[in-house]
């Protein structure tokens, strides 16, 4: 402010910015709004995944007969080649697996811990109150409806992906992508409900699936399977979740990083990394998730929990990925992060200045991450995290 009590030329700008920031976001809300069932009208017709969000299910039907002698009879006879044939080399059987077959002999059947699904609901209704069950359930839409994109993704990668290693990589993902699939619908229609995807939501996925090779391998693992890290991250101790939350983070974990590993064996065409054109469309995939936000951000506020937190964790994470991968975008990651601190930073100021206390860097890793020192390990590898 100079000494006549006028503001300087430049905070008039700012307050400038500020006027048509909150004077054009409403406006292009309730625009959005109006055309969002067209959009995703639009979206359904050029649908080349064949899942139905309203019914939570493949076109086809559930199939329970095929899940019994197909996918569950799979994983019952999942055998571990390091316990049958040990001098193969092969190291597949964890810690975990050696300990309890050593000890096989000694202990009962009921030593395995057998959680029913009514102990579950009691467990979430008892310490989450009607309206938060509703926010939770809200939210694991997202991953419910995204596991089942995962799962039809990672299938259709497997011819794609070059060499013998990454094509058992892409087959393993594939299969575990169909067990979060199963166990997390089942969980989530047992403690609340699924719902259709938010518009938003579904144009995003259906977006990546519609990809071809490295794009749509970067929109799945970098981009969707990121998110998915953030969100199981801070919902693991969660009432009914904390169950089965921490394996999905390892697994997810593991297939965001696929991309960076098979980069590093050099299959990834020059072309694929430098081509400007390709740098736009994984920029255009990576702005699709951004309306998401604000379609579960009431949600997140419900539960206490600041949806501009989790976001921006998640951009840091996939725009590393991105990088590490050979999949960089328009902006260094840098760049990008400074973009989304403004763009939070500029909403929060605006439309919630009750929770503005001062500038937020969403973004950042180190400071934020509420992760179990295990995750905290896992990620620091996966992420590039110092």
């Amino acid at each position: 402010m100079s000494r006549t009590g006028r503001a300087r030329p430049n905070q008039w700008t700012e307050r400038a910015g500020r006027a048509a920031f909150r004077f054009a976001v409403p406006r292009l809300g309730r625009v959005y709004e109006s055309l969002s069932p067209g959009l995703r009208a639009l979206s359904e017709r050029f649908d080349v995944s064949g899942y139905d969000d309203c019914a939570a299910s493949f076109r086809g039907g559930d199939m329970p007969s095929l899940v019994h002698l197909s996918y569950e009879k799979s994983l019952q006879h999942l055998w571990k080649s390091e316990v049958l044939a040990p001098w193969l080399g092969i190291h597949d059987a964890s810690a975990d697996d050696r300990r309890a077959l050593a000890a096989a002999d000694h202990l009962p059947s009921s030593a395995i811990e057998d959680v029913p699904l009514e102990t579950i609901r009691d467990e979430v209704e008892r310490e989450l109150s009607p309206a938060k069950r509703f926010a939770l359930c809200r939210i694991m839409d997202l991953i419910v409806h995204g596991e089942a994109y995962a799962l039809y993704t990672s299938a259709t990668l497997l011819p794609e992906v070059r060499g013998t290693g990454a094509k058992l990589g892409m087959a393993m993902q594939t299969m575990e992508e169909a067990k979060h699939f199963v166990v997390l619908r089942a969980l989530m229609r047992a403690i609340g409900d699924v719902q259709p995807l938010p518009d938003t939501a579904r144009i995003m996925l259906d977006t990546i699936a519609r990809q071809k090779g490295h794009m749509k391998l970067f929109g799945m693992n970098v981009l969707v399977e990121s998110l998915a890290t953030s969100i199981f991250a801070q919902f693991a101790d969660y009432p009914g979740l904390r169950h089965v939350l921490g394996a999905f983070h390892t697994d997810e974990s593991r297939h965001c990083g696929f991309p960076k590993s098979y980069f590093a064996t050099g299959v990834v065409p020059e072309h694929v990394t430098r081509s400007l054109l390709y740098r736009m469309n994984r920029t255009r995939i990576v702005l699709s998730a951004l309306p998401v936000i604000w379609e579960v951000k009431p949600h997140f506020d419900v539960l206490g929990i600041d949806a501009f937190d989790l976001f921006g964790r998640f951009v840091s994470k996939a725009g590393r990925l991105a990088e590490a991968s050979g999949m960089p975008l328009v902006w260094p990651r840098k760049e990008l992060e400074q973009r989304i601190d403004l763009l939070f930073n500029a909403w929060r100021e605006s439309f919630e200045p009750e929770r503005f206390t001062g500038w937020v860097s969403y973004t950042s890793l180190e400071r934020r991450e509420r992760l179990s020192p295990v995750c905290a390990e896992r990620e620091a590898a996966v992420f590039g995290i110092a």
